[in-house]
């Protein structure tokens, strides 16, 4: 998105630093980490994406649209029933 806010006439010779999210403004967060801790993280800041480190490694990202994906799949899973 930031990308496509620079005018073409530009694109040449606007450098990555000058469109790129601050490493320190992007949520880190682990493979193994809650999906409900992360949203409240995900901020309009940073595209409302995230990195996900497994160590010192890059092994993932997350965008608003995986998120959106995910909730639209559990939703589409049958409810167990409640046990009272």
């Amino acid at each position: 998105r930031r990308v496509k806010q620079v005018p073409i006439h530009q694109r040449d010779t606007t450098q990555v630093r000058q469109v790129a999210c601050p490493l320190a403004d992007v949520p880190v967060v682990g493979p193994d980490d809650a999906l409900s801790d992360l949203l409240p993280r995900m901020t309009e800041a940073t595209d409302g994406r995230a990195l996900v480190v497994d160590g010192d490694r890059l092994v993932g990202l997350v965008s608003p649209s995986d998120v959106v994906r995910r909730l639209e799949i559990a939703a589409l899973r049958p409810r167990r029933p409640e046990h009272i």
